[in-house]
């Protein structure tokens, strides 16, 4: 028994170990299949090419905008005047087109109508078709 309360005191003053598992980290010696590393190359972005792009169109749009020597209008202004015309013709085109389909909707309404002419049914058709021709 005394021998059993020396083992029981020696383990109550030894530290208690507890199993763990050491963290292997994805840059060490953790890796058993001896991949190549990725390349640690870090592209400009395109934050970067939205930027120095901008500025040269920014420019350009600040010119486009500004009156002419002569006091004549923007370009920017003849541009769109230039699509502005481009609506009345697109009015007339819709006019024309509103006309024409409600011309074939009367003429539609017109065939529909319209009385059948008469007509004889023999029970064969090639009989009827032969007594047209014959009639001529």
């Amino acid at each position: 028994m005394l021998a059993l309360r020396q083992g029981a005191a020696r383990a109550a003053l030894r530290p208690i170990q507890l199993t763990r598992a050491t963290r292997r980290y994805g840059s060490t010696g953790g890796h058993h299949h001896h991949h190549e590393q990725a390349s640690a190359d870090e592209p400009l972005g395109t934050g970067l090419i939205i930027a120095v792009a901008g500025l040269p169109l920014s420019c350009l749009l600040y010119f486009a905008a500004r009156r002419g020597e002569n006091g004549e209008e923007p370009a920017i202004t003849r541009w769109l005047r230039k699509y502005q015309s481009l609506n009345e013709v697109w009015l007339e085109r819709n006019t024309l087109h509103s006309q024409a389909v409600q011309q074939a909707a009367a003429d539609k309404l017109l065939f529909l109508t319209a009385p059948e002419p008469p007509t004889t049914s023999s029970g064969i058709p090639r009989l009827s078709t032969l007594t047209l021709l014959e009639t001529l």
